[in-house]
């Protein structure tokens, strides 16, 4: 689940550089809600939180087809943030899914070592 934090760390930055870079306009402003949304995310996933992957997996997708959805309109974001989005969030969803799939570790499913 390591790797999907990073992609979700990157979502995030992204989120909160296309609100940058839109001028703080009321679509950029927008993009702060799932930036922080993401950060939580992530801070529960390297917190080992499992659950969150599952909770991850669902919003990676539906902000992917949201970017997409973006991307193919006219806005005040940058296409190129939305297209960047779009990448990251596809990787994420697919190392969560990889995650997930495979279950937990033995190390963390024996966390006393016994």
């Amino acid at each position: 689940m390591k790797s999907a934090t990073y992609f979700i760390a990157v979502s995030a930055a992204l989120h909160g550089v296309g609100c940058i870079l839109s001028g703080f306009s009321a679509q950029g402003l927008f993009m702060l809600l799932p930036a922080l949304l993401f950060a939580g995310l992530w801070v529960g996933l390297t917190r080992g939180i499992r659950g969150m992957g599952w909770i991850s997996l669902f919003l990676m997708i539906g902000s992917a087809a949201a970017a997409l959805s973006n991307a193919l309109s006219p806005s005040t974001v940058p296409d190129g943030v939305f297209w960047a989005i779009v990448m990251v969030n596809i990787a994420a969803a697919g190392a969560l899914f990889a995650a997930i799939w495979r279950g937990p570790t033995a190390d963390a499913a024996n966390p006393s070592g016994a």
